[in-house]
């Protein structure tokens, strides 16, 4: 199986990115952050009228956080399996998909439960709009707000025929569907 195509700035580059950069030699995962900051890795850039910027280390240093409460990075920030093993993408991707569903499972929010989450919400009277959040609040324990939203932007991405997440135009009218 080949690597999943995703845009350079997606978020397994840029969990990829961190993985390879990791190491037990920083002190913590501002500094890791900042020097991944420093290199102007194209994982973490964008276009602002037409000039590439790059995120800021806080910004970058949310998706390290993540990485380590995934278990991709040990306790001392190094990867936590031989970069050899994950250095090409196609290896990472299914190492980070598998770490997302047990990460999520770990929170007892797997796939099942968002998926029942999901029905409950559509067949309330009256119906409620299944948005990430309103999912994420039928949960006792969740993860984080950007946690979740990180592991579903990756399942989505990397595993598709599991989950999905879309954006559309929806019409909403008091009392016939709730927002």
């Amino acid at each position: 199986m080949s690597a999943i195509p995703s845009a350079s700035t997606a978020i397994d580059r840029k969990l990829h990115r961190i993985v390879l950069e990791s190491s037990a030699s920083f002190a913590s995962m501002m500094e890791l952050a900042g020097e991944i900051r420093k290199n102007q890795h194209r994982e973490f850039s964008y276009l602002r009228e037409g000039k590439r910027l790059y995120s800021s280390p806080g910004a970058i240093q949310s998706y390290v956080s993540y990485a380590r409460a995934l278990g991709l990075l040990d306790e001392n920030l190094d990867a936590a399996r031989p970069k050899a093993e994950v250095r090409s993408l196609e290896s990472f991707q299914q190492w980070l998909s598998n770490s997302v569903l047990d990460y999520l499972r770990s929170r007892n929010c797997d796939i099942q439960q968002i998926e029942g989450a999901v029905q409950t919400l559509l067949t309330s009277n009256p119906p409620v709009l299944p948005t990430q959040e309103r999912v994420r609040s039928q949960f006792s324990s969740p993860p984080s707000a950007m946690f979740f939203r990180f592991s579903l932007a990756t399942l989505a991405l990397l595993r598709p025929a599991v989950l999905q997440t879309k954006a559309r135009k929806t019409i909403l009218m008091p009392g016939v569907f709730e927002e």
